[in-house]
C-alpha cells in the first residue's frame, strides 16, 4: 500500500469524524436541556403546600411525573418502565399497577399542569388503597424444639 493510499484513507476518515463531531455538538446545543426525571416544576412560587402523599402514592406520583418527563424528552417507554420505581417493584400485582400508571401518563398527548397530575394521581391512588384490605400481617416463626443431649 503506498504512503499516499495510506494517508488519504486517513484524511478521509479524519474529516468524517471532524463532520460527525461538529453535526453532534450543533444538535446538543439546539436543543433544550433535560429536566431531570422525577422533579416537579415549580410554577409558582408561594403556591400552597398540598397535603403529603403517603409512601405508595408518593411512588405512583414519581412514576406519573416521569412518565411525562419521558414523553417530553422523546425518550421510549420502554426506557421509562426500567426504572427504578417499576423494575424493581418485587409485588407483581404492585408492578403491573405502576406499569399501568407510566403507560396511562406516557400516552397522553400535549402538556399536563402538574397540580392537575398531583390531584388526578392522588385521588385515584387514595381510591385504590382504600378499596383493597391491608396485606395480612406475617406468621409468627414456631420456637425450634430444645435440643437433649443423652
Amino acid at each position: 500500500m503506498s504512503p499516499f493510499l495510506r494517508w488519504g484513507i486517513f484524511a478521509i476518515v479524519a474529516v468524517a469524524a471532524l463532520w460527525y463531531a461538529y453535526n453532534a455538538s450543533k444538535d446538543v446545543t439546539e436543543r433544550p436541556p433535560k429536566p431531570p426525571l422525577g422533579s416537579p416544576s415549580v410554577a409558582g412560587g408561594t403556591a400552597a403546600q398540598p397535603p403529603p402523599l403517603s409512601a405508595v402514592c408518593q411512588v405512583e406520583l414519581t412514576v406519573a411525573m416521569n412518565a411525562r418527563a419521558a414523553r417530553a424528552n422523546g425518550d421510549p417507554l420502554d426506557r421509562l418502565l426500567r426504572t427504578q420505581e417499576i423494575a424493581f417493584e418485587s409485588d407483581p400485582a404492585r408492578r403491573d399497577r405502576l406499569t399501568g400508571i407510566a403507560r396511562r401518563w406516557f400516552e397522553i398527548e400535549g402538556d399536563v399542569d402538574p397540580t392537575m397530575l398531583r390531584s388526578a394521581v392522588s385521588s385515584e391512588c387514595e381510591q385504590v388503597t382504600q378499596s383493597q384490605p391491608p396485606p395480612p400481617a406475617p406468621e409468627p416463626e414456631p420456637e425450634p424444639a430444645p435440643v437433649t443431649t443423652p
